[in-house]
């Protein structure tokens, strides 16, 4: 699917076939109307800001090839609940959820080793975060509902629940960015 394939566009509900194997920058950006999207195995790239200020999109499902959820891909999708991140998705960059208030929960697989500044950023409203005990990079300690860098004890995302354990020695960039 590319660049700008489908954006502005009036679909409700999208599940897209496995005859796609990659899907372009802004190709569905400002779908008012979209709700739900499945992103089947075949997909393996989803570029920067793909689904940006779909207002209405509740739910996203990502399949198991896709490795990176790039800059922006979902930021500003303002109604998004319940995103469910595939087992091979190793790294989500910069501002990927940001201003997603309504996003509600966070599950950080033992691949998920690399999220960057500002990747959830204005994210107020999640009340649920854990990461897989087998995560090397990260951990939720103490059962504090937060994403924690383990080697440099860095809070990195944040939920309304979150006791911060007293081994954090840093608060990351953008954790409580947009949170009033």
């Amino acid at each position: 699917i590319g660049n700008n394939a489908l954006s502005h566009c009036d679909i409700k509900s999208l599940v897209i076939p496995s005859s796609v194997i990659s899907i372009g920058a802004y190709a569905f950006v400002e779908c008012q109307n979209l709700t739900t999207i499945t992103i089947p195995n075949s997909v393996y790239k989803i570029a920067s800001s793909a689904f940006t200020h779909c207002v209405n999109l509740s739910r996203v499902t990502i399949g198991d090839s896709l490795k990176v959820i790039e800059n922006g891909t979902f930021s500003s999708c303002t109604f998004l609940h319940e995103v469910t991140f595939g087992e091979k998705v190793e790294k989500i960059e910069s501002n990927a959820f940001e201003g997603c208030i309504l996003l509600e929960q966070i599950n950080i697989s033992k691949n998920l080793t690399n999220i960057e500044i500002s990747a959830f950023s204005g994210c107020r409203n999640i009340q649920i975060i854990t990461v897989d005990e087998e995560n090397p990079v990260y951990d939720s300690r103490e059962d504090c509902n937060a994403i924690i860098e383990t080697a440099t004890n860095t809070l990195i995302v944040a939920s309304l629940n979150t006791t911060i354990p007293t081994t954090v020695t840093k608060i990351g960039i953008g954790v409580y960015w947009n949170w009033y």
